[in-house]
């Protein structure tokens, strides 16, 4: 009986955690896959070329995480970022200012992501179809204000994307910032822990 309930035990406290850190399991399981596969592939040169690319996608996954938990969506979230990308590097080069850059970015993002909350909740547009339409009118700006064309000779403004502080990408930095911020969030406050409800 004892040796039952023992198996049991372990059975259910190893299905509860690979069910909460599954998706650990295999991103652990991919990276030996991947050294095996290609013995560069754990290179701090790599390493920290996969970290830059995966940390915008990363930043906006957190955002949809918190709509999704609150059982909505956004669509729009790609071509707003490349708008409010757009408009803050315009910015920089016609001013020189970084400080200035980031609260344009800041500032056409979260007008954005006004309008989509009032059509949402004021006007009853489904999210589906209010960002949708953010997602149209924001790539379609950002194609006019470019003319289709990339932007270059961007100064300074590279090292957003492409600098590090002493060994860490910048990328990252902002990625660490938006995860304790989103955890914080969700976690900490009144606000988040009414989201789960």
């Amino acid at each position: 009986m004892y040796s039952t309930q023992g198996k049991d035990s372990i059975r259910t406290r190893w299905s509860n955690f690979s069910r909460q850190y599954s998706i650990f399991i295999v991103l652990v399981m991919m990276f030996i896959l991947f050294s095996f596969l290609n013995p560069n592939f754990l290179s701090v040169g790599n390493l920290s070329n996969v970290s830059r690319q995966i940390a915008v996608t990363t930043i906006l996954a957190f955002g949809e995480t918190i709509l999704i938990i609150s059982g909505m969506l956004d669509l729009s979230s790609g071509s707003v970022l490349a708008l409010s990308g757009l408009i803050s590097v315009i910015a920089f080069k016609a001013t020189g200012s970084m400080l200035l850059a980031f609260i344009v970015a800041i500032v056409v993002a979260v007008a954005a992501n006004l309008i989509n909350a009032l059509m949402v909740t004021k006007f009853k547009t489904p999210p589906f179809i209010a960002t949708l339409a953010m997602q149209a009118v924001a790539r379609g700006l950002a194609l006019l204000v470019t003319n289709g064309q990339n932007i270059y000779q961007i100064g300074d403004y590279v090292n957003v994307g492409q600098g590090s502080i002493w060994f860490i990408p910048t990328p990252i930095i902002f990625l660490v910032g938006a995860l304790v911020a989103t955890w914080y969030i969700l976690n900490q406050t009144p606000f988040g822990r009414s989201l789960y409800a």
